[in-house]
């Protein structure tokens, strides 16, 4: 369950492509999710039952703790607290977006293409995706941003939707389920509260 908050509600963070704050954007960024020591996102989801009622919050915050480098690509520590919880987690960018290092295979996982066109797919663990804007406008609590939305289209029964910023990260989180009535209802919204980016 935790991996699965952690893809829902970054993490996932995760995972963090094309949404901008107007105030605050990186001119001509690079990178889905900026990897710097010392850079900090806090989000915020709610957990929905069937009737669309909050059954959980969880807090998480991910800042970035150091790097390393591991056979010659250089990654960084992002330290997620999930509550109480913690777990230190390697994260690097390419040329062609957002990768995990998963130590138990010792090999890389992309988690969010960028950059990204309208219409394009790619692969995410099992998980196919598809970009549907690349300007959607959303509102969080940490600002008004035009994002990037990324939506796996690969799962009959399940739905995941990333709104992302190049140069911030994730903006928002919604996953959907499959309910009684064969319709999808939202079971989990994540949304940035704050971060800092060095």
């Amino acid at each position: 369950m935790k991996k699965l908050l952690f893809f829902l509600g970054i993490g996932v963070f995760i995972i963090f492509a094309g949404c901008k704050n107007n105030s605050t954007e990186p001119a001509n960024a690079k990178e889905i999710w900026p990897l710097k020591v010392g850079n900090n996102w806090v989000l915020k989801s709610h957990g929905y039952d069937s009737l669309g009622n909050v059954t959980d919050t969880i807090n998480t915050t991910f800042t970035v703790i150091s790097d390393t480098t591991i056979k010659g690509i250089q990654l960084y520590v992002i330290k997620e607290v999930i509550n109480s919880n913690s777990n230190n987690i390697y994260y690097c960018n390419l040329s062609d977006g957002f990768y995990q290092y998963l130590t138990y295979k010792d090999s890389l996982s992309l988690i969010l293409k960028y950059p990204v066109s309208i219409g394009e797919t790619f692969l995410s663990g099992i998980d196919t995706f598809q970009i549907k804007s690349t300007n959607e406008q959303i509102s969080v609590p940490a600002g008004n941003f035009s994002c990037c939305h990324y939506e796996n289209t690969g799962n009959s029964i399940n739905k995941t939707i990333y709104y992302c910023t190049p140069g911030v990260g994730i903006i928002k989180i919604e996953a959907y389920a499959k309910n009684s009535q064969n319709n999808f209802s939202l079971i989990l919204k994540t949304e940035l509260i704050s971060y800092k980016i060095n």
